[in-house]
């Protein structure tokens, strides 16, 4: 089973407040260097006052969460930080903040040194 992404750089709008933003992390010491890059691409359709900074915060836990532990494996502090991200999306449903629920799409990569092809 295949499955298409679809990316628009000029949505439609039908005079709602789209927000969307990319976010690139980078190692910053040789420590965090065996967890790769961190790439997150977000969108929040209909946005509210209450979900202005959904997409910074939730960038912001998935980075210190995959760089926090130096001494896992890449792939397991990736999950890890996944995980944190679901926790943090798990208090706002618990606070009823529900307004980005259908609204809201999220992409996460992370790419270390260990999933380079060797040609």
């Amino acid at each position: 089973m295949s499955k298409a992404l679809e990316f628009q750089f000029n949505p439609h709008s039908k005079k709602t407040e789209t927000r969307a933003d990319t976010f690139c992390f980078f190692p910053e010491t040789i420590k965090e260097k065996k967890s790769g890059f961190l790439y997150c691409l977000g969108e929040l359709k209909d946005s509210s006052a209450q979900n202005q900074d959904l997409l910074y915060v939730l960038a912001e836990i998935l980075k210190k969460r995959n760089y926090k532990n130096y001494d896992n494996a890449a792939t397991d502090s990736f999950q890890q930080a996944l995980n944190k991200a679901n926790e943090f999306l798990a208090k706002e449903l618990q606070k009823n903040n529900l307004s980005w629920l259908g609204n809201f799409n999220f992409a996460v990569i992370s790419l270390n040194s260990n999933c380079w092809l060797k040609v």
